[in-house]
């Protein structure tokens, strides 16, 4: 072949080469409504546009019936249930916070919530939890769960909201002095149960793990209303008389736990 009709070929074959441009993630509009999202190759020289889509089939269309070329937007991934039974398992801690500048309650706590997804935004159910502190105190929970999701997202924020019924096991020592022909001090050991209610708000954020399991992680505020002060040292105080006491208690709690 000739030096100069190589040079054609080449050129011709550049010519073609740049007027045939893919793009991938794009929405072809048609001037009869429809449209058509997928890789889009527009050809200059010949005048069309070809598209394949997701199913890797391809349509042909003439320019003249195009109305415009737009970016799709990004679809975020969700491979989670949208509706159904959810149990979400958690542990982690809770920091009591004392009053009168004493020293933090530090806790370790275990959750169980069962739920029913009634939108990929929003759960409702019922969940039952414990605290074991190092004071010899444990706390056992029973309290409705509400959850709502921010985005339809396999990583989605969240806020959780517990409320309910608490009571407080306190394994207390009494002194006794008992006086005779002896005098003599006497510890005696004895197990307080004291009632109340629960308040529990959150943030958090979910991460799918497959389409079955996600992990979660939250952090949060709790609230205690005891019927008895004394057993609670760790909070306010107020309406004390002769028959009844009751305490706020106040803490910052940390959860981790998985979802299925």
């Amino acid at each position: 072949m000739k030096p100069y009709l190589l040079a054609i070929v080449l050129l011709l074959f550049c010519l073609s080469a740049t007027a045939q441009i893919s793009q991938t993630g794009k929405i072809v509009y048609l001037k009869d409504g429809s449209n058509v999202k997928g890789t889009v190759t527009i050809n200059d020289s010949a005048g069309y546009v070809m598209v394949v889509d997701k199913y890797n089939e391809s349509h042909y269309y003439q320019k003249n019936m195009v109305a415009k070329i737009d970016t799709a937007k990004q679809q975020r991934n969700y491979t989670l249930k949208a509706h159904g039974y959810v149990c979400n398992i958690e542990m982690g801690g809770t920091d009591i916070i004392a009053r009168d500048g004493g020293a933090n309650i530090p806790a370790f706590s275990f959750n169980i919530i069962n739920s029913y997804l009634i939108s990929p935004y929003a759960s409702i159910g019922m969940g039952l939890g414990t605290e074991i502190a190092e004071n010899n105190t444990e706390t056992f929970s029973l309290y409705a769960n509400s959850r709502v999701y921010f985005i339809k997202s396999d990583i989605s924020p969240f806020f959780d909201l517990d409320i309910g019924y608490i009571s407080m096991f306190t394994n207390a020592l009494n002194y006794y002095n008992y006086y005779g022909g002896l005098s003599f001090a006497s510890y005696q050991s004895h197990l307080s149960v004291t009632p109340g209610m629960t308040f529990s708000p959150s943030l958090g954020i979910r991460v799918a793990a497959s389409k079955k399991i996600a992990i979660t992680a939250n952090l949060g505020y709790k609230l205690y209303y005891l019927h008895n002060a004394d057993a609670f040292p760790y909070g306010s105080t107020f309406n004390e008389n002769a028959d009844h006491t009751y305490s706020l208690g106040h803490a910052l709690t940390f959860k981790v736990g998985f979802q299925f």
